[in-house]
């Protein structure tokens, strides 16, 4: 937990010191329309509630950092408003015990739509949406009465689909970099997997809070 406190605080304060920034030099007839690329780094938390065999087998989280690539185009309506479409990727490392057994996140991705309002011409405030796709992993030792030897361990790995919702605050620095904070929660209702003898189900859901910056790339 100290680690997610400490990144929560960092990741706060640059917001509050992104919606405090001076306005940057702009020709007027800057636009934030078009393609771009860029990354992102910060800090997931996972939670997981496990059934076994239809019977309760125990609840745990997960949390490491995350650092990955994003890209998307962007369409200006008018001065205020902005819709757009964005894809990103992440990587990570987030694992824990839950009854016994190891469970994991190695990757999420997600596509999304974004919907923005400029309240100053540089800085972009966005609702995001759509749909997530995660790599979660299963490591754990089936139940084998009076077995002469131990049973080998079982692994399982899986991408697992479910929905994204989150917002953001986007500011231009430059002419050609803009650097933006995010938070983005992510559901997955149904995991469902067989390990050993055993039929697993499971749901969780995520949390990334991360900065990121973006590169223009010109119009379409």
């Amino acid at each position: 937990m100290p680690g997610r406190t400490w990144i929560i605080a960092a990741l706060a304060a640059l917001c509050a010191g992104l919606a405090a920034a001076p306005a940057t030099a702009q020709s007027p007839d800057a636009s934030w329309t078009g393609p771009y690329g860029g990354g992102h780094i910060g800090y997931g938390w996972a939670g997981l509630n496990v059934t076994e065999n239809h019977y309760p087998r125990g609840s745990g989280n997960l949390e490491d950092l995350t650092y990955g690539l994003l890209a998307g185009v962007n369409l200006q309506i008018g001065e205020r408003l902005l819709i757009g479409l964005e894809g990103d990727y992440a990587w990570t490392n987030m694992d824990g015990l839950i009854g016994g057994d190891t469970y994991g996140l190695d990757a999420s991705a997600s596509f999304r739509a974004r919907l923005g309002y400029l309240p100053l011409p540089q800085t972009l405030l966005y609702l995001t949406g759509g749909a997530a796709y995660s790599q979660f992993e299963y490591v754990g030792l089936p139940i084998v009465v009076a077995a002469p030897v131990a049973p080998p361990q079982v692994f399982i790995e899986d991408w697992v689909w479910g929905y994204v919702l989150g917002l953001g605050l986007e500011q231009q620095v430059l002419d050609l970099l803009r650097v933006r904070v995010e938070y983005l929660y992510s559901d997955y209702p149904n995991w469902e997997f067989v390990g050993g003898n055993d039929a697993y189900d499971v749901e969780s859901d995520l949390h990334m809070l991360r900065f990121g910056f973006v590169i223009p790339l010109g119009t379409p």
